[in-house]
């Protein structure tokens, strides 16, 4: 998988059973978590900027469909994606509940365009507004977990669209976005 950022710069996933887990919330009834444990599957999602699509279902995709006290359940089943994939595509993993299988079914929904027809603009006079520093700072100081590309993306993202419900509220007679 090291070679991967550097052979695909067209839109990219990879579906599957990864047999890890990156953090210690996606693992349940089972032992601790050691930091370790993650390293190398981490190291491998930075090294080749590849990142989990937004997802909805069911978080822990993997059980070992045992009832009670003894049932075990991890999210080791990942939808991963490029940064090319986020900003091509508006879309979505489904993990479904588990049937014969005790791994969760995975789909990739697609929805409408993500492209907007109005780019998004910065108009000066925001700096002129007496809450505009702490606003950003607030919007900025969100932590968000993903290699250095992913958190830069999605902060802009964030603040793009946080930028534009301020600027409505505040500036609703101003003629902008």
């Amino acid at each position: 998988m090291k070679n991967f950022n550097s052979c695909f710069s067209e839109p990219c996933t990879v579906i599957g059973d990864f047999n890890h887990v990156l953090f210690s919330h996606e693992r349940s009834g089972c032992t601790l978590v050691h930091p370790r444990e993650t390293m190398g599957f981490s190291y491998c999602l930075n090294f080749t900027g590849l990142l989990d699509l937004k997802f909805s279902g069911s978080f822990f995709t993997w059980s070992n469909n045992v009832d009670g006290i003894h049932r075990k359940m991890s999210k080791i089943d990942r939808c991963l994606v490029n940064a090319t994939w986020t900003s091509s595509f508006l879309s979505e993993a489904i993990f479904s509940p588990p049937g014969v299988s005790n791994h969760s079914p995975i789909s990739i929904i697609w929805h409408a365009s993500k492209k907007s027809h109005m780019p998004f603009r910065f108009c000066n006079i925001w700096f002129l507004h007496p809450e505009i520093q702490s606003f950003l700072q607030h919007t900025w100081s969100v932590n968000i977990v993903g290699n250095h590309v992913y958190v830069l993306n999605a902060k802009l993202r964030m603040l793009k669209k946080a930028i534009r419900g301020w600027s409505r509220g505040k500036f609703s007679n101003f003629a902008a976005n």
